[in-house]
């Protein structure tokens, strides 16, 4: 008798019907082919059920995630129901289906007929049943699944409410997973907004090895919208466990020996090796596990102990920028604004029509530290329309001709939340700050052909992949840019995921179109805004004055009440909103008109509001981030850069909230990093060495301020894979290395060990990059 006719059999014993079983779906073709049998209970919660057909059916509307899931998956449903409201009941009837079940088992193991993997998954109340039935037949069953989330409504009206979740403790959990055969254990509760957290009474770091806990998180304020998010939610959740922890019979695509894997995953946080098939990690664990995988056609690499993370990704950059700028004239690290112009005359010999165009000067890296004058460009290029931008894309510096083209003179006034720095006689320099550089726009060259962003996306994208990056989180996207993305996902052109948030002078037009998430390689995710300037440009709006420029406070590029009414917009459109806040009174302003769009349930819904940049954070704001729900999307190499002079812009007191990594993560925010490039060299590398050491991609210390802000390397990779890939809805198969998941992994050319002791990630090297399961970039011999 095989298990299906031995749980038929059950069934008929039973008090209740079994459901008839749904025809089963074709795989994904992506996804394992299941070889594994799966087993559903469910019980109707604490009301009675009406009938047999009441129960077979599915007593309330929750279930029916279990019934797709199991569709999806082409399993049995097998309903079991005990009475919810009578432990006695309900212990016995477990007791006698355990007895019958592990009967039914120990025959087919004697045949050697049994699945090669079983899987219980409990559902409502039925979380329990399965729970005591698990705790009987432990050694059965590989995994078990366990959900209970909350029915909606006010708690008087909830069918379930997983207070049982309080009773169960770790040394039971310990018993029930005594067997080794029992791979892991997952508990999974409803995270809404109508749960109180003080009722959940357990933590993650009290279960041992092998449990998992899973938050279902919706957070939608509506209670029809919220059960349906629970329904998908759950469904999605089984049927990527049960798939991800199946084994096929057909060899691996690609298998890495020898590693030292670092899996992002609490369940098994450290492997040795990886197999992948097709666009997914078919497996992660031990190398004598994996092996099982080669095939004769199976690709091997022996990694001698080189470590691998999950595919690196960069949560703040901007990618047509990056490729432009390969074909413009390089400033970065020019030692003098003299040296500049040198650079400029040569350029323009060698461009000697049109306009000129530069980028990465930084008048900080010069003797004085003064911005520069547009005599020098008029000198080096007579005659000549000449741009070129700061370091950080927050101030231009403009020719004579330019600012003609653009009608900019002495009468020109100051825009709101731009400056025009002018001489003492009221003349302009050349060099205008944040919203002031739009007035360029007026003469200068119209906007790039879709020909010319291709090529300059391409670019990008291959540079990224060089430096083991296998996603980008496009910040400040054009429509047309976004056009040429979609096309090049379209045609499987696109190497790199990329996540795009869109310009906010395209905040209407993004908000009349759907955001597109179904896209592994290219989704549009939000729209950016802008709260103020930058720190090196004195454009970031602090609470107090600048201490090297005590009349000035930075600049306010957008009010509370302005980014308030777009983050309400843009989450009615289903849009994410992240806005551009370096110093604390943008910081402040964001947080508080993020609490004026979300209401008094801010974490009751699930918006994932970012603030990128986040540099300067005033004390009694740090908290908020963790109250709110708000991600904080920080730049690691941002604070070894402005090491030299962010002492003099802020003072010793205000240092203590800039650049604080820990202490954000301490507060409970979620952290993401990227780099900004190119205001900042586009390596995580570097970005991961900053983190961990305060230091600059030179080696030089930047101790004077806040060595006590240093991440473990765990820390600061885990803000690089899981926590880029929660701030762009994409955890549910990024950023964790576990089997089913998308097989994105950064391979890098030193040993898990030397990256401990940190001063060598400093001149690592990357020696491969793969993005959905293609090595897209592998360093030579």
């Amino acid at each position: 008798m095989d298990l299906r006719r031995a749980l038929a059999l059950l069934l008929a014993l039973s008090a209740c019907a079994t459901a008839p079983s749904p025809p089963a779906p074709p795989p994904r073709p992506d996804a394992p082919v299941a070889s594994a049998e799966v087993v559903f209970l469910y019980s109707p919660g604490t009301r009675r059920p009406r009938d047999r057909e009441d129960c077979s059916a599915g007593f309330n509307q929750v279930p029916t995630s279990v019934a797709d899931a199991a569709r999806e998956l082409g399993a049995r449903i097998v309903y079991v129901c005990p009475q919810a409201t009578d432990g006695g009941v309900r212990g016995s009837y477990i007791a006698k289906r355990a007895a019958e079940i592990e009967a039914a088992l120990d025959a087919q193991l004697a045949r050697g007929t049994a699945p090669s993997r079983l899987f219980l998954v409990g559902h409502s109340a039925g979380a329990w049943s399965s729970l005591m039935l698990m705790g009987r037949l432990g050694e059965k069953f590989n995994a078990a699944i366990l959900f209970a989330p909350a029915c909606c409504g006010p708690r008087s009206e909830r069918d379930v409410y997983p207070a049982w979740l309080a009773e169960v403790q770790p040394a039971q959990v310990q018993q029930m997973l005594r067997a080794r055969a029992m791979a892991a254990l997952v508990i999974a509760y409803a995270d809404d907004p109508f749960n109180r957290p003080e009722e959940l009474r357990f933590l993650p770091e009290t279960y041992p090895a092998g449990v998992e806990l899973w938050p279902v998180s919706c957070h939608q304020g509506h209670l029809t919208l919220l059960r349906d998010c629970q329904l998908d939610v759950t469904r999605r959740r089984i049927v990527d466990y049960v798939r991800s922890r199946t084994v096929a019979s057909e060899p691996a695509d690609l298998v890495l020996l020898g590693g030292d894997v670092r899996t992002q995953d609490p369940s098994q946080p450290v492997a040795q090796a990886v197999a992948i098939t097709g666009r997914h990690l078919r497996a992660v664990g031990l190398d004598a596990a994996v092996r099982r995988l080669i095939g004769p056609k199976t690709r091997v690499v022996q990694l001698h102990g080189r470590l691998v993370v999950p595919g690196l990704t960069d949560a703040h950059a901007h990618l047509v920028s990056l490729g432009q700028e390969q074909e413009e004239l390089d400033l970065r690290a020019v030692p003098s604004q003299e040296e500049a112009g040198a650079r400029l005359a040569a350029y323009a010999r060698a461009h000697p029509t049109g306009w000129l165009f530069g980028h990465a000067w930084d008048q900080n890296r010069w003797t004085p530290a003064a911005f520069p004058d547009r005599r020098t460009l008029d000198a080096a290029a007579p005659g000549r329309a000449v741009v070129l931008s700061r370091v950080d894309g927050h101030a231009a510096w403009a020719s004579s001709a330019a600012l003609a083209a653009a009608g900019i003179t002495r009468a020109t006034g100051d825009p709101p939340g731009g400056r025009i720095l002018r001489r003492a006689d009221g003349e302009p320099t050349g060099v205008l700050v944040d919203t002031a550089i739009a007035l360029l726009d007026r003469a200068a060259p119209g906007e790039l052909d879709d020909a010319t962003l291709e090529r300059y996306i391409l670019a990008a994208a291959r540079h990224c992949l060089r430096v083991g990056l296998v996603g980008v989180h496009d910040m400040g996207t054009s429509m047309r840019a976004a056009a040429v993305m979609r096309r090049l996902a379209d045609a499987g052109q696109l190497p790199i995921r990329i996540y795009a948030y869109f310009r906010a002078s395209e905040l209407d037009r993004a908000l009349a179109r759907k955001p597109e998430r179904g896209d592994s390689f290219f989704r549009t995710q939000g729209v950016k805004l802008f709260a103020d300037g930058a720190l090196g440009s004195r454009g970031a709006a602090l609470l107090a004055p600048y201490s090297d420029d005590p009349k000035n406070t930075g600049l306010q590029m957008s009010s509370r009440a302005e980014i308030a009414a777009a983050a309400r917009r843009a989450r009615a459109a289903g849009y994410q909103i992240t806005t551009h806040a370096i110093g604390d009174r943008a910081v402040r302003t964001v947080l508080d008109a993020y609490a004026d769009a979300l209401g008094e349930h801010a974490l009751g819904v699930d918006h994932r509001f970012r603030i990128e940049h986040a540099q300067v954070v005033s004390p009694e704001d740090r908290a908020r981030f963790a109250r709110l729900g708000v991600i904080a999307s920080m730049q690691p190499t941002h604070a070894t850069s402005d090491a030299p002079w962010a002492t003099a812009r802020l003072g010793t007191e205000r240092l203590t909230g800039a650049y604080a990594w820990r202490t954000l993560s301490r507060a409970g925010a979620r952290l993401a990093f990227g780099s900004d490039f190119p205001v900042e060299a586009p390596s995580p590398l570097f970005g991961l060495y900053a983190a961990t050491t305060r230091k600059d991609a030179d080696g030089k210390s930047a101790g004077a301020y806040r060595t006590d802000e240093r991440l473990s390397l765990d820390q600061a990779l885990r803000a690089y894979t899981a926590g880029a890939a929660y701030a762009a809805h994409a955890e549910a198969d990024r950023g964790t290395l576990v089997a089913g998941a998308l097989a994105d992994l950064t391979v890098l050319d030193l040993t898990g060990a030397q990256a401990e002791a940190l001063e060598a990630l400093r001149t690592a090297k990357v020696a491969m990059t793969i993005v959905a399961g293609r090595v897209q970039f592998e360093a030579g011999p």
